[in-house]
C-alpha cells in the first residue's frame, strides 16, 4: 500500500519562510488530506511527512498488515534522513522524528518523481496565508510542535 507526500513552500527563496501546502494521499483507501501550512520548504517537506507517520500511527488497526511504502518526490529530504546530507539545526529535530516513526513502523522512505506522486498532483500555486487560522492539527505546526512531542518550540525531549 502507497501512502505519498508532498509539502511546498511558494516563497521558497533562500529557504525562507512562507506560505505553502501540505499534503498527503494514500490511493488504496480513497484517503487525501491537504492544507496550508507557513514554514520553509524543508519545514513544509518535514511536516508532511510527520503528517503521513501520524496517519500511519493513528490508524495503526487498519494498516498493521499492510506493507506500506512511504513515497515521495523531495529527494533533498531523503538525503538527511538516510545521513547522506548535512541537516541544518533547526531542522534536526524534524529530521529525528520522522527517523523515529520510521524504526517504530520498519518502514523505509523512497523517492518518486514529482509527476508520481499522488499528492502532488494538481496543487496549485496559492497566494499567501491572509487570515490567522488555527491550522494545528497536532502535526507540528509552528509554535505548538506537538506532532514532535513538545510544546516549547521544538526543544523538548520525547
Amino acid at each position: 500500500m502507497k501512502l505519498y507526500f508532498f509539502g511546498k513552500c511558494s516563497s521558497a527563496f533562500n529557504d525562507q519562510p512562507g506560505g505553502g501546502i501540505i499534503s498527503i494521499m494514500m490511493p488504496d483507501l480513497g484517503m487525501m488530506y491537504r492544507t496550508q501550512f507557513e514554514g520553509s520548504q524543508k519545514e513544509c517537506e518535514y511536516t508532511a511527512a510527520i503528517m503521513a507517520m501520524k496517519f500511519v500511527e493513528k490508524n495503526k488497526e487498519l494498516l498493521c498488515k499492510q506493507k506500506i511504502q512511504i513515497l515521495t518526490d523531495a529527494s533533498g529530504l531523503i538525503e538527511e534522513i538516510n545521513h547522506d546530507a548535512p541537516v541544518s539545526p533547526g531542522n534536526k529535530i524534524y529530521r529525528d522524528t520522522v527517523l523515529m516513526y520510521l524504526k517504530k513502523f520498519g518502514m523505509a522512505l523512497s523517492w518518486v518523481p514529482r509527476s508520481e506522486n499522488r499528492a502532488a498532483g494538481l496543487v496549485p500555486d496559492l497566494p499567501p496565508l491572509k487570515l490567522k487560522l488555527d491550522l494545528d492539527f497536532d502535526f507540528g505546526q509552528k509554535g505548538n510542535d506537538s506532532a514532535l512531542g513538545t510544546n516549547n518550540g521544538g526543544n523538548g525531549i520525547f
